[in-house]
């Protein structure tokens, strides 16, 4: 989410300051100093949240027959 407000922070401050920015998104991109690939890049979910996730299909799998 950080990130995301980060890009838009960019784009605000672009425009406002009077830079003419590109249509295209690689162009776009490199002009905000944002990376190509994506904004913002993929995370993965934190290992306590895995795990949690994990614990409660095996929990629903053993109590589903009952």
């Amino acid at each position: 989410m950080l990130r995301t407000v980060e890009l838009c922070l960019r784009f605000v401050a672009g425009v406002g300051g009077g830079r003419h920015l590109p249509g295209e998104p690689p162009a776009l991109a490199a002009a905000l100093g944002a990376p190509a690939d994506g904004y913002p890049p993929p995370e993965a979910a934190p290992l306590w949240y895995r795990e949690r996730l994990w614990l409660e299909e095996a929990l629903m799998a053993t109590l589903r027959p009952v």
